[in-house]
């Protein structure tokens, strides 16, 4: 099939291999890559080859974040078609075939993002975002046919490895989690390729399940508001700098009486900012923000 799946995981260790036993048949004919995150866990591997022998087993030496984990095996797979899949996430055919169907037929479209059924019974995956009021917000869309997607969500889609490393991967310095996808995503169309999202293709994700019960919800809260900023830092364009650089004060006042811990992602994203400099020394934009936000509305 030409197709190589990659599921990070990080601890949550019973739900995985609970998904895996499922989604394994349904996988029969693909590469399947397992990256664990967690440097302390021993036993994953044994109880991962019993379910799937053939699997290509991978730990990190250390916690490395779902976006370097994911770099990582990419870069160990067979295929130039990648599946990502989240340790929580559960297939219910082998409908992502039609994704891979869609990426052979254009050259420019690099990912397919999948819908996602919450445990709400909502389903999600269909994203738009755009600069406005000094930062970038972006929210979800409801898509009941094929459209264009800001990104391809990294827990459900298929997507091409040789754009991927073109545009160089999950960036690192959003480790451990949080915008990497969206920045991925942004990167894409701002160098004219394409991302498509495709309702026909359903499978069960319940988002945060995994970050939730691992991490404390300041820490969480932290890293988020980190990202955006980094996010806002690393693609505006000259347009909203303007903008950016006259509001964050005024965000910054704000935060005083209501959200401290805007101070703390701040600093440490002040932290990040010669990596920052150095990506944007060397982009090279193909279409402007606005053409973007039109795209994917």
């Amino acid at each position: 099939m030409n197709i190589s799946v990659v599921i990070p995981v990080y601890k949550n260790k019973e739900d995985f291999l609970k998904n895996l036993r499922t989604n394994a048949k349904y996988l029969k004919s693909c590469e399947i890559i397992i990256v664990n995150d967690d440097p302390q866990d021993f036993e994953l591997k044994i109880a991962v080859k019993k379910i799937c022998p053939t699997c290509l087993y991978i730990k990190n030496d250390r916690n490395m974040g779902f976006g370097l984990s994911v770099n990582r095996a990419i870069t160990l797979a067979k295929h130039n078609y990648i599946m990502l899949l989240n340790s929580d996430v559960i297939l219910s055919d082998t409908s992502y075939i039609l994704a891979k169907n869609k990426l052979e037929k254009s050259k420019r479209l690099f990912a397919v993002g999948f819908a996602q059924v919450e445990k709400n019974g909502s389903i999600v995956g269909a994203n738009t975002g755009k600069f406005t009021e000094g930062l970038f917000v972006h929210s979800g869309k409801i898509c009941t046919k094929e459209c264009a997607t800001l990104w391809p969500e990294g827990g459900s889609c298929l997507l091409k490895k040789d754009i991927f490393t073109i545009l160089g991967g999950y960036d690192r310095m959003y480790s451990p989690f949080y915008w990497e996808d969206v920045d991925l995503g942004y990167r894409a169309w701002k160098n004219n390729y394409t991302i498509l999202f495709m309702p026909s293709i359903l499978v069960k994700h319940h988002h945060e399940t995994t970050i939730r019960r691992y991490f404390p919800d300041w820490y969480i809260r932290f890293v988020a508001q980190r990202n955006q900023l980094l996010f806002v830092w690393k693609n505006m364009g000259t347009r909203f700098t303007v903008q950016h650089l006259l509001l964050l004060p005024l965000y910054a006042i704000r935060a005083l009486f209501h959200n401290v811990l805007f101070f703390v992602s701040l600093i440490a994203a002040l932290g990040k900012l010669p990596h920052l400099l150095s990506f944007r020394s060397k982009k090279r934009d193909y279409i402007t923000d606005d053409i973007i936000t039109q795209l994917v509305q």
